[in-house]
């Protein structure tokens, strides 16, 4: 099952990422390209888990909590497609 998956993502992000002539910018490699996209969303994912895993959080607003937590499917995809 494993082995099924990353190779399923595996080919997901292999059809995603295309070569070019151009120059490239560090606009370039943050946005546009496969590594720099899901490293951008993989430190997003990670900084809204760890704000809401703080005490204060949790006690007022564990909805919030609860949501953010169930991100880590997401975080784990961006970051075998990080890879």
């Amino acid at each position: 099952m494993d082995i099924i998956f990353h190779d399923l993502v595996f080919l997901i992000c292999l059809l995603l990422f295309h070569r070019t002539d151009e120059l490239p910018k560090f606009q370039y490699w943050l946005f546009n390209t496969v590594t720099g996209a899901t490293g951008y969303l993989a430190t997003l994912v990670v900084i809204l888990i760890f704000t809401f895993a703080i005490q204060y959080a949790r006690r007022h607003v564990y909805r919030a909590f609860w949501f953010t937590h169930r991100l880590y499917p997401l975080l784990y995809f961006l970051l075998v497609c990080h890879t």
